[in-house]
């Protein structure tokens, strides 16, 4: 099976970075995602139900991606906003991403599935579905799935270009890849950090990952992960 590839070369210090392993996503030979390292990631603003269904979708206006959706039962639920917020950041940082907060109020009882997509140029580097339920009195409650361990790799190092990290995978929609640097707190200029990748289990099944991140400008380091995900979405190395 061929490989699935994405990278992402990031420019500055602080951030989370997020890219999903999605069943059926793929990027075209050669594509290259270049952002900041405040690349998406997505939380729920509220688990009980609401008149106002909130949803922060990590991002960065200065790179060319941005965050749309789709709805399959429009007539049920309606965008009323979206708006942009940055992340704290030291002074004279450029670039600095943040989050993207939509909002959205119950039309008529029903259900209905929104789709958010972060993508530029037929690129999609991330993908988030959510399912919510209109009652008759139009409170919007998100129905949740029961998610299992995931399972966490560590690795450090440090490049004045950038924090850059790679990763190849022989098969998609088993696992969603999240990949978070952890500045050094004493020196973040000159001292190694933390990445952090968390592999999060979509689908039951044996996926092999090679991740790849740069320990100094010139030096790579190469790891290759076995995984399995088991019928309840735990995440274990063999």
């Amino acid at each position: 099976m061929k490989n699935s590839t994405k990278k992402i070369t990031t420019i500055v210090a602080t951030a989370i970075i997020c890219v999903s392993t999605l069943a059926g996503a793929t990027v075209g030979a050669g594509a290259k995602a270049v952002q900041n390292i405040n690349a998406p990631t997505t939380s729920v603003s509220q688990k009980q139900s609401s008149k106002v269904y909130k949803i922060d979708l990590k991002g960065n206006p200065a790179t060319s991606y941005d965050w749309s959706y789709e709805v399959n039962t429009p007539d049920v639920v309606k965008s009323i906003s979206k708006e942009y917020k940055s992340d704290p950041h030291y002074d004279g940082v450029m670039g600095v991403g943040g989050f993207y907060r939509y909002k959205f109020v119950g039309v008529k009882e029903g259900d209905v599935k929104i789709t958010f997509k972060y993508s530029a140029e037929g690129y999609t580097v991330n993908k988030k579905t959510v399912t919510l339920r209109v009652d008759s009195k139009l409170n919007i409650t998100e129905s949740k799935k029961q998610n299992g361990k995931p399972f966490n790799y560590y690795g450090h190092g440090f490049t004045k270009k950038g924090y850059d990290w790679d990763y190849r995978i022989n098969k998609t929609g088993i696992v969603d890849i999240k990949v978070q640097y952890t500045p050094n707190k004493v020196n973040p200029w000159k001292a190694p950090g933390t990445y952090k990748f968390t592999f999060t289990g979509k689908h039951a099944g044996d996926v092999k990952v090679n991740v790849m991140y740069m320990k100094s400008d010139k030096i790579q380091v190469t790891e290759t992960l076995n995984l399995h995900v088991d019928k309840n979405g735990n995440v274990t190395r063999v």
